[in-house]
């Protein structure tokens, strides 16, 4: 998707690409909620269908 990282930030991981910023949270290193994802795909400006063409 062209992103740059993970870098670490001041508390979570980051990615970036250009201007956007993604903080990833997952401080247990396991599987992430569905809404976590949805959150996290909306800020990095990720589609649902572009998401569903890299499985």
């Amino acid at each position: 998707m062209g992103f740059e990282g993970p870098f670490e930030g001041t508390r979570h991981q980051i990615m970036q690409k250009g201007e956007i910023t993604v903080r990833i949270p997952n401080p247990h290193q396991s599987d992430i909620p569905r809404d976590l994802l949805a959150r996290i795909l909306r800020q990095a400006q990720i589609t649902r269908n572009e998401w569903e063409k890299l499985k």
